[in-house]
């Protein structure tokens, strides 16, 4: 019969962090060059946004701009073009947000979009997956498919703040 003491039992368990009612909520960052920008409203998960040049990345958090960091893609097509003609650039950076641990990459489009096509421009489906997915596997960039705006908009809000109340927690064990 196991003991209290054993693993699995209540007294072994981590304590779930909670973050301090003193604590403010982050102020999201919206890079100046962002075509067609998300505006977020103070809510219980951000104290709004404000647009400033963002060095890599369309999002990020004030303050922690070398620790979250969102590149949005407004489409399929856009991301076609990154690992096409783009591909430099792109790379270069890919390479920037290899150094932010917490990275992440939006597409506002619907993987199904993917499956509808023979050929993107001079790429074919199948090739643009295996991009996709190098970048996912190879590089640690998670990507997201975001069938519409809002739900771009919402992804983006839920990452920040998640990785928000991740960087208090870190924060937290070293007091």
């Amino acid at each position: 019969m196991p003991t209290k003491t054993e693993k699995g039992s209540k007294s072994s368990k981590k304590k779930a962090w909670k973050k301090p009612k003193d604590i403010k909520m982050p102020i999201i960052i919206v890079d100046s060059r962002e075509k067609t920008p998300h505006k977020f409203k103070t809510t219980d998960t951000c104290e709004g946004y404000r647009v400033e040049k963002l060095d890599t990345g369309d999002y990020s958090l004030a303050g922690l701009e070398s620790y979250v960091i969102i590149e949005r893609k407004n489409s399929i097509d856009e991301l076609v073009t990154c690992f096409g003609t783009d591909r430099k650039r792109f790379m270069d950076e890919l390479d920037r947000l290899e150094e932010v641990p917490n990275r992440f990459i939006i597409v506002e489009d619907s993987i199904e979009t993917v499956f509808g096509r023979k050929r993107f421009s001079r790429m074919n489906p199948k090739c643009f997956l295996s991009n996709v997915f190098s970048v996912v596997v190879k590089r640690g960039i998670p990507v997201f498919f975001c069938a519409t705006r809002k739900e771009s908009h919402v992804t983006i809000k839920w990452i920040l703040y998640k990785s928000y109340e991740k960087y208090l927690e870190e924060m937290s064990q070293w007091e």
